[in-house]
């Protein structure tokens, strides 16, 4: 039987309220840290949440964030401005298939995660078909646990991202998009 604190509910891009981003930006305006772990991530995702990351880095809150470079998908220009947050530690997946999307903020009362199907593009956050499902949880729940375990075991494997490493980089996200 699930827990009654956990509190879940489907995130799916229909009206204001059920969008990811409005989602987000709420769990932004209220978190005292987040983790982002995504496959891709795009220069109009990360403009999309601009503003609240802004916010966020004025309130003192820092944020861990994990990228693929599954598939080189992920757009180096937004990779580079990651770079120009100094709250957000960033991460790049680099071994296997790592295709995980979640949004996991820590709150005072508790643990909140988003986790589904959308990636970190500007799309995915407003307008494609996307399936995920919002948990709030306690800190001591099992889910909340297992998520941020999950996530710390792939984020201390990931390397930390670079100028170098984004250059390096480029040329293969260049090479695939040309096919």
């Amino acid at each position: 039987m699930a827990s009654e604190s956990i509190s879940p509910f489907l995130v799916l891009n229909k009206g204001k309220e059920r969008r990811v981003l409005s989602r987000l930006n709420a769990e932004l305006r209220s978190c005292t840290s987040f983790k982002f772990y995504v496959a891709f991530v795009n220069s109009e995702g990360v403009a999309s949440l601009k503003q609240s990351l802004l916010d966020a880095k004025q309130r003192g809150v820092n944020g861990q964030v994990l990228v693929s470079k599954y598939l080189n998908f992920s757009d180096p220009n937004a990779l580079r401005s990651l770079l120009k947050f100094p709250n957000l530690d960033v991460r790049i997946a680099v071994t296997g298939n790592v295709h995980a999307k979640g949004y996991f903020f820590a709150n005072p009362s508790g643990e909140h995660f988003l986790i589904g199907s959308s990636n970190w593009t500007a799309s995915a956050l407003s307008t494609n078909t996307e399936l995920n499902v919002h948990i709030k949880s306690g800190y001591d729940e099992k889910i909340a646990r297992q998520v941020k375990e999950e996530f710390d075991y792939q984020f201390q494997k990931a390397l930390p991202l670079s100028e170098g490493w984004i250059d390096k980089y480029e040329q293969s996200y260049r090479e695939s998009d040309l096919v």
